[in-house]
C-alpha cells in the first residue's frame, strides 16, 4: 500500500479531531459547537438583518461541512488535503473580511488549537499524496529488430481487351 495514503488516514482522523473534539475558538469551544449553534440560531441571525453576520454564519456552516469531508476522504490525501485548506481558507478569509468591514483588525489567535492542528493536518494531507514508496521511474530497454523485406510487385494492369471490351460495353448503354 502507498504509504501517502496510511499517512493521509492517519491525517484525516486528525482534521475530524481537530473540527470536532479540539477547540477552536479562543472560548474553548470545538469547530462542531460553533457550527451546531449558528446552525440552531441561523432564523435569528437572519432576522438581525446585518449581512455581515449573516454571511459569516453560512462561512462557517459551509467550512465546517467541507472540513469533515476532508477528514472523510482521508485515504485521498490529495483531496483531503486539498479540500481541508479550501475550507480552513474559507474560513480564514470570512472572518479577515467580516471584521474589516466593521473597522475591527482580525486576529488569528482568536482562534484555538484545533483550527492550527486542521491547517497542519491539511497541509500535511497535501504532502503526503506526493508521496510514493520507492516507486522511481525505471528506464527498461527494449530490443527491437525491423526487417526490411522486398514487396511484391504490383499486379500487371488489365489486358486492353478486357478495358477495351469495358468500354465497348458502357457506349452501348
Amino acid at each position: 500500500m502507498n504509504p501517502g495514503r496510511i499517512v493521509g488516514v492517519i491525517l484525516g482522523v486528525v482534521i475530524l479531531i481537530a473540527a470536532f473534539l479540539l477547540p477552536f475558538a479562543a472560548d474553548g469551544d470545538t469547530f462542531f459547537t460553533v457550527t451546531r449553534l449558528t446552525m440552531n440560531n441561523l432564523r435569528v441571525i437572519q432576522e438581525t438583518g446585518e449581512p455581515a453576520l449573516i454571511t459569516l454564519a453560512y462561512i462557517t456552516i459551509v467550512s465546517f461541512i467541507l472540513l469533515v469531508i476532508a477528514g472523510i476522504v482521508g485515504f485521498f490525501p490529495l483531496g483531503c488535503g486539498v479540500i481541508g485548506i479550501v475550507a480552513l481558507a474559507i474560513l480564514t478569509a470570512g472572518d479577515i473580511l467580516i471584521y474589516n468591514s466593521y473597522g475591527e483588525t482580525f486576529n488569528v489567535f482568536e482562534f484555538g488549537a484545533g483550527y492550527f492542528v486542521a491547517w497542519i493536518a491539511s497541509i500535511a494531507a497535501l504532502f503526503a499524496s506526493f508521496w510514493r514508496k520507492g516507486q522511481k521511474a525505471q528506464q527498461q530497454t527494449v530490443n527491437v529488430t525491423v526487417v526490411n523485406q522486398p514487396q511484391a510487385p504490383p499486379p500487371p494492369p488489365p489486358p486492353a481487351q478486357v478495358l477495351l471490351k469495358l468500354l465497348s460495353f458502357f457506349k452501348q448503354l
